[in-house]
């Protein structure tokens, strides 16, 4: 009888301390709340997010009132289909709570730096966007600060207007403060095939057969040229049945994709495999920090750093002015493909085909194929090609994501996007923040 006294007492203990945990992380939540709030409804200005991304054609920055969400960094619950993170939660923190436990968000983006709430604001995908379409559609509710000040949750059944209209419009309707997202179960490793094709008409249809696969997980692929085309596809796997490859500080990816007929992950391993070398922009730097004997001596804890100290060694990585990721629907790809061959002509070109939907309000839907173009490689003429594919990418009812400079003017921007329904939200949820051409046209 002693015996479980003492057990019901350390189990009171121990729900004591819980409850105790739980309140601190309310009040915490609450109090960043409440000061976020004084910070919109004090502003007397035009709000803008201090330390923000978007920041090309906005000369009106300056002189902003700019709030700090710095600290909306927490993974705030999970259960067996759903996460809750706070907006500023970056994407690589959430993978590493939740492999470990054998979970995976349903789209898993590949660069380590971004956060749930950016991405969610300027929209983004991956290698199972084929399946599951782009970021913002696993998020099931979220939580946001509009222009008076007011947070608003959102979801399909609460104000679901701003809920399907506020993804890709660069925060410039709120700022999400916290979310809830799909998640799925995962396995430890990754077997990736390469599929090698030598000319754009077998690519592209292949490319469409194992974007019809449901028994596959991930696909992607790259373009070197008019006569190399990579497709990449990748398998869950319980068991490791071959060596394990390392892509953080040994051996590049794009290089080996070319070369390798397949190759095995740890999980996480998998989704960063492009991150050390920003996809391609390994191919600018000095030819001795791509040697594998001096990458293998680099720990891999110091690898962001190295990519943020680049600009100091003399390699200029801002591809603004060229990057971008035009989605063409898939009965336009070739069009769009030998349109690009004949006029741009730049490689790689990444490419990832995404079956996505329509319902959001400033997203144009559908079986997409994303052509990732310019990813760190130097090209001697951004403006004019930028202008070029933009021009081409309306032409062919694609979309971009808006991410990077666009060279669009603005009447050209409102014949993508629907420029009466963003207004009406603007007005309706008393945005004070600038208008998304603001936000992307060059200044």
């Amino acid at each position: 009888m002693q015996f479980y006294f003492i057990i019901l007492i350390l189990l009171a203990i121990q729900l004591r301390v819980f409850f105790n945990v739980q309140r601190k992380i309310l009040e915490e939540i609450e109090g960043k709340r409440m000061k976020v709030q004084k910070q919109v409804k004090e502003a007397k200005s035009t709000i803008v997010k201090k330390n923000g991304n978007h920041l090309f054609g906005l000369p009106i920055m300056n002189a902003s009132t700019k709030i700090d969400l710095s600290r909306f960094t927490n993974i705030l619950s999970m259960n067996e289909d759903t996460i809750t993170v706070e907006g500023g939660v970056k994407i690589d923190e959430v993978l590493r709570y939740l492999i470990p436990k054998g979970y995976i968000l349903n789209i898993i983006p590949d660069m380590s730096h971004l956060t749930f709430g950016g991405i969610i604001s300027g929209v983004g995908g991956g290698s199972s966007s084929f399946q599951y379409g782009m970021f913002h559609e696993s998020v099931t509710q979220f939580d946001i600060i509009i222009g008076n000040g007011d947070i608003l949750t959102c979801s399909p059944s609460q104000h679901s207007d701003l809920f399907y209209g506020a993804p890709n419009t660069l925060g410039t309707l709120g700022y999400i403060l916290s979310l809830t997202f799909k998640i799925r179960k995962c396995s430890p490793y990754v077997k990736t095939e390469n599929k090698r094709y030598t000319n754009a008409k077998d690519y592209f249809s292949a490319l469409q057969k194992y974007q019809k696969n449901k028994d596959i997980d991930f696909l992607d692929g790259t373009i070197y040229g008019n006569d190399l085309f990579v497709l990449v596809v990748g398998y869950f796997k319980d068991e490791l049945e071959g060596d394990l490859d390392n892509f953080v500080n040994d051996n590049i990816y794009w290089k080996a994709i070319k070369e390798d007929d397949e190759h095995w992950f740890k999980t996480l391993d998998y989704i960063y495999r492009w991150d050390t070398d920003m996809y391609y922009t390994s191919m600018i730097i000095p030819e001795w920090m791509n040697n594998r004997n001096i990458r293998k001596c680099v720990p891999a804890d110091l690898i962001p750093y190295i990519k943020k100290a680049l600009p100091y060694l003399g390699v200029d990585n801002n591809i603004n002015d060229i990057a971008a990721d035009i989605l063409i629907p898939f009965n336009k790809m070739i069009d769009f493909y030998t349109w690009y061959n004949k006029e741009v002509c730049l490689y790689p070109v990444y490419i990832c085909p995404a079956l996505s939907r329509d319902d959001h309000s400033f997203w144009k839907g559908g079986d997409m194929c994303d052509f990732g173009i310019g990813y760190g490689i130097e090209s001697k003429n951004d403006v004019e090609n930028t202008k070029k594919i933009e021009k081409k990418m309306v032409e062919l009812d694609g979309i971009k994501l808006l991410y990077t400079k666009s060279r669009m003017s603005e009447k050209e921007f409102w014949k993508i996007y629907d420029k009466k329904m963003y207004m009406k939200l603007r007005k309706k949820y008393h945005s004070n923040f600038p208008s998304v051409y603001e936000k992307i046209k060059c200044s």
